[in-house]
């Protein structure tokens, strides 16, 4: 990715996640691979009478 002296607007990507069947799952606004490296923090959902489960 060039990200050329700094003049030009840089390019807004949005991102979103879900959690679909058990597995995370991270989208590109508007379809499309997100191409980065991603790393998402935060707490995994309670499996059944188990407590919260940190992932990071």
């Amino acid at each position: 990715m060039e990200t050329g002296d700094g003049w030009e607007k840089p390019e807004l990507l949005r991102f979103a996640t879900r959690l679909r069947d058990g597995v995370l799952t991270i989208e590109r606004e508007g379809g499309g691979e997100v191409g980065y490296p991603v790393r998402i923090r935060g707490e995994a959902p309670p499996e059944d009478g188990k407590p919260p489960r940190r992932t990071s």
